[in-house]
Protein backbone atom coordinates (compact mmCIF):
# COMPACT_ATOMS: atom_id res chain seq x y z
CA UNK A 1 0.00 0.00 0.00
CA UNK A 2 1.05 3.57 -0.40
CA UNK A 3 2.98 5.17 2.31
CA UNK A 4 0.32 5.61 5.82
CA UNK A 5 -2.28 3.88 4.70
CA UNK A 6 -1.87 1.54 7.96
CA UNK A 7 0.57 -1.68 7.01
CA UNK A 8 2.48 -1.54 9.85
CA UNK A 9 -0.34 -0.89 12.27
CA UNK A 10 -2.76 -3.72 11.08
CA UNK A 11 0.49 -6.08 11.37
CA UNK A 12 0.85 -5.10 15.07
CA UNK A 13 -2.92 -6.11 14.75
CA UNK A 14 -3.12 -9.25 13.33
CA UNK A 15 -0.02 -10.69 15.38
CA UNK A 16 -1.46 -9.21 18.84
CA UNK A 17 1.49 -6.84 19.23
CA UNK A 18 1.12 -3.17 20.20
CA UNK A 19 4.74 -2.55 19.20
CA UNK A 20 6.47 -5.44 17.34
CA UNK A 21 6.24 -3.07 14.10
CA UNK A 22 7.31 0.24 14.47
CA UNK A 23 4.46 2.23 13.29
CA UNK A 24 4.52 6.36 12.48
CA UNK A 25 2.02 8.78 11.57
CA UNK A 26 5.00 9.94 9.18
CA UNK A 27 4.67 8.54 6.31
CA UNK A 28 7.86 6.70 5.07
CA UNK A 29 9.16 5.36 8.35
CA UNK A 30 9.45 1.49 6.75
CA UNK A 31 12.41 1.77 4.29
CA UNK A 32 12.90 -1.82 3.61
CA UNK A 33 11.49 -5.56 3.68
CA UNK A 34 10.85 -6.65 7.54
CA UNK A 35 10.41 -9.84 8.21
CA UNK A 36 8.45 -11.20 11.08
CA UNK A 37 8.40 -14.87 11.89
CA UNK A 38 4.67 -16.23 13.63
CA UNK A 39 4.64 -19.52 15.84
CA UNK A 40 6.36 -21.36 18.19
CA UNK A 41 9.81 -20.86 17.46
CA UNK A 42 10.07 -19.15 14.29
CA UNK A 43 6.99 -20.87 13.05
CA UNK A 44 5.79 -22.02 9.52
CA UNK A 45 5.04 -18.64 8.91
CA UNK A 46 6.76 -15.13 7.74
CA UNK A 47 4.93 -12.32 7.39
CA UNK A 48 6.90 -8.82 5.54
CA UNK A 49 6.18 -5.71 6.14
CA UNK A 50 6.85 -3.33 2.95
CA UNK A 51 7.87 0.64 2.09
CA UNK A 52 5.07 2.05 0.58
CA UNK A 53 4.84 3.48 -2.73
CA UNK A 54 3.39 6.15 -4.30
CA UNK A 55 4.22 10.07 -3.72
CA UNK A 56 6.06 9.16 -1.00
CA UNK A 57 7.98 5.47 -1.88
CA UNK A 58 11.60 5.94 -3.44
CA UNK A 59 12.13 4.19 -6.82
CA UNK A 60 14.54 1.55 -4.90
CA UNK A 61 11.69 0.16 -2.55
CA UNK A 62 10.02 -0.51 -5.50
CA UNK A 63 12.94 -2.34 -7.17
CA UNK A 64 13.34 -4.56 -3.92
CA UNK A 65 9.03 -5.17 -3.65
CA UNK A 66 9.95 -6.55 -7.33
CA UNK A 67 12.49 -8.38 -6.78
CA UNK A 68 10.95 -10.09 -3.65
CA UNK A 69 8.37 -10.81 -6.01
CA UNK A 70 9.45 -12.28 -8.48
CA UNK A 71 12.05 -14.47 -5.88
CA UNK A 72 10.25 -15.76 -3.65
CA UNK A 73 9.37 -19.06 -4.26
CA UNK A 74 7.16 -19.63 -0.64
CA UNK A 75 5.31 -16.24 -1.08
CA UNK A 76 1.35 -17.48 -1.12
CA UNK A 77 -0.28 -14.38 -1.04
CA UNK A 78 -0.18 -10.48 -1.75
CA UNK A 79 -1.98 -8.15 -0.17
CA UNK A 80 -2.34 -4.47 -0.79
CA UNK A 81 -3.69 -2.42 1.33
CA UNK A 82 -6.11 0.56 0.92
CA UNK A 83 -7.42 3.41 3.06
CA UNK A 84 -11.11 3.68 3.52
CA UNK A 85 -10.96 7.44 3.54
CA UNK A 86 -9.15 8.64 0.42
CA UNK A 87 -9.88 5.41 -1.63
CA UNK A 88 -7.75 4.50 -4.35
CA UNK A 89 -5.46 7.03 -6.43
CA UNK A 90 -3.53 6.51 -9.93
CA UNK A 91 -0.72 4.46 -7.86
CA UNK A 92 -3.13 2.62 -6.13
CA UNK A 93 -4.80 1.61 -9.44
CA UNK A 94 -1.13 0.77 -11.22
CA UNK A 95 -0.31 -1.58 -8.85
CA UNK A 96 -2.80 -3.61 -8.43
CA UNK A 97 -2.97 -3.68 -12.36
CA UNK A 98 0.71 -4.88 -12.33
CA UNK A 99 0.06 -7.38 -9.70
CA UNK A 100 -3.00 -8.45 -11.54
CA UNK A 101 -0.90 -8.66 -14.57
CA UNK A 102 1.62 -10.90 -13.11
CA UNK A 103 -0.90 -13.56 -11.73
CA UNK A 104 -2.60 -13.86 -15.22
CA UNK A 105 0.82 -14.11 -16.70
CA UNK A 106 1.38 -17.43 -14.94
CA UNK A 107 4.65 -17.19 -14.07
CA UNK A 108 3.55 -16.33 -9.95
CA UNK A 109 2.74 -18.73 -7.18
CA UNK A 110 1.04 -16.50 -5.22
CA UNK A 111 -2.68 -14.70 -5.00
CA UNK A 112 -3.78 -11.43 -4.31
CA UNK A 113 -6.18 -9.72 -1.55
CA UNK A 114 -7.11 -6.37 -0.89
CA UNK A 115 -6.90 -5.11 2.59
CA UNK A 116 -9.55 -1.74 2.67
CA UNK A 117 -7.79 -0.27 5.83
CA UNK A 118 -8.76 2.79 8.53
CA UNK A 119 -12.53 2.22 7.89
CA UNK A 120 -12.98 3.25 11.52
CA UNK A 121 -12.01 7.11 9.80
CA UNK A 122 -14.63 7.19 7.63
CA UNK A 123 -18.07 8.68 8.71
CA UNK A 124 -20.61 5.48 9.63
CA UNK A 125 -22.99 7.40 6.84
CA UNK A 126 -20.33 7.00 4.20
CA UNK A 127 -18.98 3.83 4.96
CA UNK A 128 -21.03 1.45 2.65
CA UNK A 129 -20.69 4.04 -0.26
CA UNK A 130 -16.75 4.37 0.28
CA UNK A 131 -16.30 0.61 0.87
CA UNK A 132 -18.32 0.11 -2.59
CA UNK A 133 -16.21 2.19 -4.62
CA UNK A 134 -13.13 0.73 -3.34
CA UNK A 135 -14.40 -2.77 -4.31
CA UNK A 136 -15.49 -2.09 -7.75
CA UNK A 137 -12.14 -0.05 -8.21
CA UNK A 138 -10.26 -3.02 -7.09
CA UNK A 139 -12.37 -4.92 -9.72
CA UNK A 140 -11.93 -2.89 -12.57
CA UNK A 141 -8.22 -2.73 -11.85
CA UNK A 142 -7.37 -6.56 -10.75
CA UNK A 143 -9.87 -8.99 -11.74
CA UNK A 144 -7.64 -12.11 -10.15
CA UNK A 145 -7.87 -10.28 -6.67
CA UNK A 146 -9.61 -11.76 -4.16
CA UNK A 147 -12.24 -10.41 -2.42
CA UNK A 148 -11.27 -7.24 0.09
CA UNK A 149 -11.10 -7.12 3.90
CA UNK A 150 -12.20 -4.28 5.90
CA UNK A 151 -10.41 -3.48 8.47
CA UNK A 152 -10.15 -1.01 11.57
CA UNK A 153 -7.21 -1.47 13.60
CA UNK A 154 -7.33 1.25 15.85
CA UNK A 155 -10.20 2.91 17.62
CA UNK A 156 -12.13 -0.06 17.25
CA UNK A 157 -12.82 -3.83 18.33
CA UNK A 158 -10.44 -4.67 15.44
CA UNK A 159 -13.23 -4.97 12.33
CA UNK A 160 -11.95 -7.23 10.05
CA UNK A 161 -8.39 -8.83 12.08
CA UNK A 162 -9.72 -12.13 12.61
CA UNK A 163 -10.89 -12.31 8.80
CA UNK A 164 -7.00 -11.73 7.87
CA UNK A 165 -5.63 -13.77 9.86
CA UNK A 166 -8.58 -16.51 8.16
CA UNK A 167 -7.13 -15.07 5.01
CA UNK A 168 -3.59 -15.86 6.14
CA UNK A 169 -4.03 -19.29 7.36
CA UNK A 170 -6.43 -20.12 4.34
CA UNK A 171 -3.41 -18.87 1.65
CA UNK A 172 -0.51 -20.64 3.66
CA UNK A 173 -2.41 -23.95 3.62
CA UNK A 174 -1.80 -24.13 7.89
CA UNK A 175 -5.43 -24.77 8.76
CA UNK A 176 -6.05 -26.92 10.77
CA UNK A 177 -7.70 -30.88 9.97
CA UNK A 178 -11.40 -30.52 11.55
CA UNK A 179 -10.66 -34.65 12.00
Amino acid sequence: GRANVGKSTLLNAVMKRRRLVASSKKPGRTKTLTFFHVGPKSGPLTLVDAPGYGNRGRPEWGQLFDHYLKTRRELCRVYILLNAKHGLNEADKLMLQDLDERIQSGDTRWTLQAIITKADLVPLGKLDTAVSSIKQSVFDNAPTCLPPIVTASLKSTGLGIDDVRRSIVEACGLARSTR
